[in-house]
C-alpha cells in the first residue's frame, strides 16, 4: 500500500489527526484541519460501511440496520481497509461475524455471499465435450471457477430471497451442499444431496469414479442425477 494513503486512511480510522502527526498537510477552504478529517472520517467510515453492505446484502436484510451497522463498525475498527479499491474490502467479515450471539448461522450467510462474489469476478471459460467412455476410470477437469459451499445451517434461501418482504418457510437446522460456478457472465448455483457432493468434490481433486465409490455410499440415482448436472452445467473442461 502507498505509505501516504496508508497515513491517511490510519489518521482517519484511529481518530488520530494528521496535525498532531506532522507532515506538510493542508486543508480545503476554510476548514481547520481537525475539522477537514472529521469530514473525510465521516464520508471514509461511510464508503466501508457501503462496501460491506453491498458485499453481504443478506446479511443486512437479517440483521437490520441497527444490528448490521454496529457490526460494521466494529469491524473497521478491527480491520481498516488495506486496498484503494473497496470493492476488494470485507474478506474477513464472514469469520469476524461468525460468533455472532444471536444468530449463529450468520457467519456462514456471510461465507456464502463472499464466495458469491469471488466466483462472479473470476474469468469465465469455455466449456468441453463430455466423453462418457471408460467413465469410472475417467480423470475429470473441471473449469477453474467451480467452488464448493458446506454449512451447517441451510442459509441459501435468505440470500435467493434477500430482497423480498415476505420470505418463504424453510428450516435453517439442516446441513447444506452447493457448488458455484460461472459460465458466461452468470454464476450459477446449485444444490446438492451430501454424497453427490462429495462426489463431485473428490472428482475435481483427481480421483476416479471407481477409486470414489470405494469409500462412498450413493444411490445409482444420485449418480444418474450428479451426471445429468455434470453434463448440463458447462463445469467440465475435458
Amino acid at each position: 500500500m502507498d505509505e501516504t494513503y496508508q497515513e491517511f486512511s490510519n489518521s482517519i480510522l484511529k481518530k488520530k489527526f494528521i496535525l498532531e502527526m506532522g507532515g506538510d498537510w493542508k486543508p480545503c477552504k476554510n476548514l481547520s484541519l481537525q475539522e477537514a478529517m472529521e469530514v473525510y472520517q465521516i464520508d471514509y467510515r461511510s464508503r466501508l460501511t457501503q462496501a460491506l453492505g453491498f458485499k453481504y446484502e443478506a446479511v443486512w436484510s437479517v440483521l437490520g440496520d441497527e444490528d448490521f451497522f454496529i457490526w460494521s463498525e466494529k469491524f473497521i475498527d478491527t480491520y481498516p481497509s488495506r486496498h484503494e479499491d473497496l470493492g476488494r474490502y470485507g474478506d474477513e467479515f464472514p469469520e469476524f461475524i461468525l460468533n455472532y450471539p444471536d444468530f449463529k448461522f450468520i457467519g456462514h450467510l456471510a461465507r456464502l455471499e463472499r464466495l458469491f462474489d469471488h466466483v462472479f469476478h473470476l474469468a469465465s471459460e469455455k466449456a468441453g465435450e463430455i466423453n462418457i467412455e471408460n467413465l469410472e476410470n475417467k480423470h475429470w477437469e473441471f473449469v477453474s471457477t467451480l467452488r464448493f459451499f458446506q454449512s451447517p445451517f441451510k442459509v441459501s434461501p435468505l440470500w435467493f430471497y434477500r430482497s423480498e418482504e415476505n420470505k418463504p418457510k424453510f428450516s435453517l437446522n439442516q446441513k447444506e451442499f452447493l457448488v458455484l460456478y460461472k459460465t458466461g457472465d452468470e454464476v450459477g448455483v446449485q444444490e446438492l444431496e451430501e454424497a453427490p457432493f462429495e462426489v463431485l468434490h473428490h472428482l475435481y481433486d483427481g480421483k476416479t469414479l471407481s477409486e470414489i465409490l470405494e469409500k462412498i455410499t450413493i444411490t445409482e440415482l444420485q449418480i444418474s442425477s450428479l451426471f445429468e448436472f455434470i453434463g448440463s452445467s458447462g463445469i467440465v473442461k475435458n
